[in-house]
């Protein structure tokens, strides 16, 4: 299932775009379980695009940067949690379609 919605926070000056990607994920000798994913934007492209270039290339990019930081390197969670390990997000070419 993929959705969006349009949500304002009280601190927000202007209402945001949510993105719903919600799945059922099959695992091998697993139960299934739910997936659910939920991107705040304020982004104009389409939501799978945002998605899947966006939200998921940052995760991508936080992976590999955890990856090559020793473990008693690592980024802290407060500094991780204020999006100080997104600064190195990019954005691709738009699709043309």
């Amino acid at each position: 299932m993929n959705d969006t919605t349009v949500t304002q926070a009280r601190s927000w000056t202007t209402p945001r775009r949510v993105i719903i990607k919600a799945e059922v994920v099959h695992l091998a000798a697993c139960d299934p379980r739910d997936n659910a994913r939920f991107v705040t934007t304020k982004l104009r492209q389409i939501p799978q695009w945002i998605y899947e270039h966006v939200y998921c290339g940052r995760g991508e990019i936080e992976n590999a940067s955890k990856n090559s930081i020793p473990a008693s390197r690592s980024i802290a969670p407060a500094a991780r949690a204020s999006g100080l390990t997104s600064c190195g997000c990019f954005l691709p070419p738009r699709p043309t379609s």
